[in-house]
């Protein structure tokens, strides 16, 4: 191979090992700093995008360069055969291949000839070739392993920081978790487990009277708007209220939907928040 390909080569393996160097540093810069995980997830997002692209320059040099020794082993393979030929014709037609290009010397011994020099030399430069573009070869096939794990990274981070940022926006509303409950007016007491998703609302429920069920509607401008539908009577109330997230209180009120039986058909209730999000439900 080219003296010149040869430091190509060389350069691109010390390449490898600074940029190796470089995203432990980097992944260790980031772990040091007390960020939020959101934060620190597009952190190293950014990080991995500026190797994937490194990455992709060297695996673009070294397939160039892979390219370029393939076709060097070609024009090897080439005239390695056409000097074989020319061996072989010689030695078929019976004749003894000159010693040099110039002819036999006087006082020169009978030597190699120099068809069968030119042969082995041609040879060993053949061999050299080939152990470089099939060391190249390998490179370049790590390289694009490098390039699909780090691509395929990126997608999992991107993923994950898409999650966090559906989290942090639940939990901006201040709603999600345990919130113990009081009906005034019908002496009840109870547990709500709420669930938000931007500005909807979803929950279960279990009153201190037995009954049970779950909870549907809107949370915006910190107001809440609730259909409450039991699970023996389905669909039996309404429930208004104000959040107040920062001190974990909300006060409204409640409207039955049967008037009918002559139990209290509308009151005030409040909620305390108990724990926040990622409960299992009120017990």
């Amino acid at each position: 191979m080219k003296p010149m390909r040869t430091r190509r080569f060389l350069a691109l393996a010390l390449l490898t090992t600074l940029g190796g160097l470089a995203l432990i540093t980097a992944v260790t810069a980031v772990a040091a700093a007390a960020q939020p995980l959101a934060d620190a997830l597009r952190a190293q997002l950014r990080i991995e995008e500026r190797l994937l692209e490194r990455a992709r320059d060297q695996y673009r040099e070294a397939s160039s360069l892979e390219r370029e020794v393939l076709r060097d082993l070609r024009e090897l393979s080439i005239g390695q055969d056409a000097l074989l030929d020319r061996v072989l014709r010689e030695a078929l037609a019976g004749g003894r291949p000159a010693i040099s290009e110039e002819g036999p010397q006087e006082s020169q011994r009978p030597a190699e000839p120099f068809l069968l020099l030119r042969l082995r030399s041609a040879e060993r430069e053949l061999a050299g070739t080939r152990e470089t573009a099939f060391a190249l070869a390998r490179e370049s096939a790590d390289r694009r392993r490098d390039l699909l794990a780090r691509a395929a990274r990126i997608g999992e981070l991107r993923l994950e920081i898409a999650k966090h940022a559906r989290l942090d926006l639940v939990d901006k509303t201040g709603l999600d978790g345990l919130w113990q409950i009081e009906l005034a007016g019908a002496g009840i007491t109870g547990v709500i487990d709420f669930n938000s998703e931007g500005t909807l609302v979803t929950g279960v429920y279990r009153l201190s009277d037995g009954s049970q069920g779950s909870l549907r509607g809107t949370l915006a401008n910190n107001r809440l708007a609730l259909e409450r539908i039991d699970w023996a009577a389905g669909f039996d109330a309404t429930l208004r209220g104000k959040l107040d997230a920062v001190a974990g209180v909300i006060e409204g009120t409640w409207t039955a939907v049967d008037v009918s039986g002559g139990a209290p058909t509308s009151g005030s209730w409040t909620g305390r928040r108990i724990s926040r999000g990622g409960t299992s439900g009120p017990e």
